[in-house]
């Protein structure tokens, strides 16, 4: 199933069934971009992706054979002025992988998917976690997005979920 829904700066495509976006996700989404320096004439990419999908994207790109939560990349466009509409990048998010860090970190999918996305758009902006203090200072920033999201009255809790009851499939996916 592939639905895609694109609203200001996102381009959002579901490749998976089970997963619910919430209007309130876009919000948060927007948010999240501008504290990252992301310009609102931008347009990123979010593909939710199956563990099938993931799993081959990260070995193609970086020669290991594992699922794997986010994967970025960016565009480069050093010479374009903000004002001009471009692909800032894609981020693909592994909704199996989602699911999995937040039952072991004792979040909810939706704080988990929060996290995760906030990880792809420090990816987009140039932010690296290869080296231990990278990824010390890119967690450290995740974090303090995530205490911005909440500051600003988004429920982490609920922008986005699972679907895990058979009258969620009437649910249209925003």
């Amino acid at each position: 199933m592939k639905k895609k829904v694109d609203k200001r700066r996102l381009s959002l495509c579901l490749d998976v069934d089970n997963v619910v976006v919430t209007e309130r996700f876009h919000e948060a989404f927007e948010y999240l971009a501008d504290e990252v320096g992301i310009p609102s004439s931008h347009i990123i990419e979010v593909i939710i992706a199956p563990s099938d999908r993931m799993r081959e994207l990260k070995l193609e790109h970086f020669g290991i054979d594992s699922d794997t939560d986010v994967i970025a990349f960016p565009t480069d466009f050093p010479d374009l002025p903000p004002e001009v509409r471009a692909l800032a990048g894609e981020l693909f998010l592994g909704a199996t992988m989602i699911a999995v860090n937040a039952q072991s970190e004792g979040w909810s999918f939706s704080e988990e998917f929060c996290f995760v996305l906030a990880h792809g758009l420090l990816h987009l902006k140039g932010w690296s976690d290869g080296t231990a203090s990278d990824r010390r200072a890119m967690f450290e920033e995740q974090e303090r997005l995530l205490r911005l999201l909440r500051g600003k009255d988004f429920d982490l809790t609920s922008l986005v979920r699972l679907r895990e009851r058979p009258e969620d499939r009437e649910l249209m996916v925003w």
